[in-house]
């Protein structure tokens, strides 16, 4: 009888170790979709007004149509969007090998 209480409890945690490694892989794999979703939009919509963003104020810098400190203000701008789209990239990549972690389990 202790035999098979032991074999029991094994059989047990076997059973909610894959039940445990299965919820995590899912959850995994919906952020990581998440951050593929992320990274679409700044591939599409944020980073190409980015580069509309820094041409135009550097042609209205030039042209004198804005002064040093609106040019500073929008580049910051620019800087930020990109810099966020690398973090994105960053994450992205840790969440993958997470993923990859977990479907090796």
């Amino acid at each position: 009888k202790a035999l098979e209480s032991k074999v029991k409890i094994a059989q047990n945690k076997e059973i909610w170790k894959k039940f445990y490694l299965k919820n995590q892989l899912d959850v995994a794999i919906k952020q990581l979709q998440s951050y593929q979703d992320q990274l679409l939009q700044f591939e599409e919509h944020q980073l190409p007004e980015a580069t509309k963003i820094q041409t135009l104020s550097n042609l209205q810098f030039k042209a004198g149509e804005i002064n040093y400190l609106d040019w500073a203000t929008l580049q910051r701008q620019v800087t930020e969007i990109r810099l966020n789209y690398l973090n994105t990239i960053e994450s992205y990549n840790l969440q993958l090998i997470q993923v990859s972690y977990l479907k090796a389990q």
